[in-house]
């Protein structure tokens, strides 16, 4: 069966990859190749939400779980998107989950601070204080005083 391809711009020569790739295609590619599908899976997912295509976002959503190695980063996507047009349900439930534990926690939860901020939530900034009272990694540090204006 022959897809359309799509061209994904890089720094290295363009490869491109099928609209529609077969569950044996993507089995087959290598750890950049994938990453690279699930970016460009992530934008189109961001987009759809933003423009309130919620069946298409759902649908790569779905798909994006499978293949992504952190899906904490993709349901941060997703709220992100969804703030976007103030709606903030996605970051909500993202901050009653939580990322406990996971890789990058303060990271992921300094960006979900700014979602939920950026969705209107009064209490964005209950993170960030908290970070700068607890936290000595230095980039974690910077991040939260600018979100503060410190």
């Amino acid at each position: 069966m022959n897809h359309p391809t799509i061209t994904v711009a890089s720094d290295s020569p363009a490869r491109p990859f099928a609209a529609l790739p077969t569950q044996r295609s993507i089995a087959e590619m290598n750890p950049a190749q994938r990453s690279e599908l699930v970016r460009w899976l992530l934008s189109v997912m961001m987009l759809a939400q933003t423009f309130e295509m919620r069946t298409s976002a759902r649908t790569i959503y779905d798909a994006v779980v499978l293949l992504a190695d952190d899906i904490d980063e993709v349901q941060l996507c997703l709220a992100f998107s969804s703030a976007l047009n103030g709606d903030p349900r996605f970051a909500r439930a993202l901050r009653q989950k939580g990322f406990s534990g996971s890789v990058g926690e303060d990271q992921k939860n300094l960006t979900l601070s700014f979602v939920l901020g950026l969705s209107g939530e009064p209490d964005w900034r209950n993170v960030p204080e908290r970070l700068l009272e607890t936290s000595s990694d230095p980039s974690i540090l910077r991040t939260a005083r600018i979100m503060l204006g410190k």
